[in-house]
């Protein structure tokens, strides 16, 4: 995967899977204090620096940059961020509170990796809980038929879907006893 290759086995999906674009990029040489403005209009903290061929060479977080005047973007930046492969599960990261940045092996950007704001089970918590409802009731739904499952049947159904998208076992485990136990919140 890192070399663009496919990959076999079903651990997925990777990081380099879910990575989306990053927000916000530029060069070293750009004015900090533009890059600052940039990254208010766009409500983003940080901002990915870039060398020739999209390598990753640092990050520049926006309180560094709204503090300088005469600088540049790499006078100002972390350099050499933490990154991680494209071939890492993307459960892995699901204790990450900040973005995650995905490269090749050669520093080559590939994506971004957004933490998610999860509820103490473990789901992404806000409005896409109730999109996630009304997509698992259609997915339910749609699996069954016309048929009335058991609630063990719907049970292992919801367990299969949650490891399907790279829950391990025991997560998928924690996430459906504390949607049976409301209690527990």
């Amino acid at each position: 995967m890192a070399f663009g290759l496919p990959v076999e086995g079903e651990e997925g999906p990777f990081a380099g899977d879910v990575a989306v674009p990053a927000v916000s990029t530029c060069t070293p040489d750009e004015p900090a204090a533009e890059a600052g403005r940039r990254l208010g209009e766009q409500g983003a903290d940080q901002v990915l620096v870039l060398g020739p061929g999209d390598v990753v060479l640092g990050l520049a977080r926006r309180s560094a940059l709204q503090g300088a005047v005469d600088e540049t973007v790499g006078e100002v930046m972390e350099v050499v961020p933490t990154t991680i492969r494209p071939s890492v599960v993307a459960s892995s990261l699901a204790d990450a509170d900040e973005p995650v940045v995905v490269t090749t092996a050669a520093g080559t950007l590939v994506g971004v990796v957004q933490p998610r704001e999860e509820d103490a089970h473990g789901v992404p918590d806000g409005d896409g809980v109730a999109a996630a409802v009304v997509e698992t009731a259609q997915a339910v739904q749609e699996h069954f038929g016309d048929r009335q499952p058991s609630e063990e049947e719907v049970g292992e159904f919801l367990r299969e879907r949650l490891m399907a998208e790279g829950r391990s076992p025991e997560e998928a485990d924690r996430i459906l006893q504390g949607a049976d136990d409301p209690a527990s919140e």
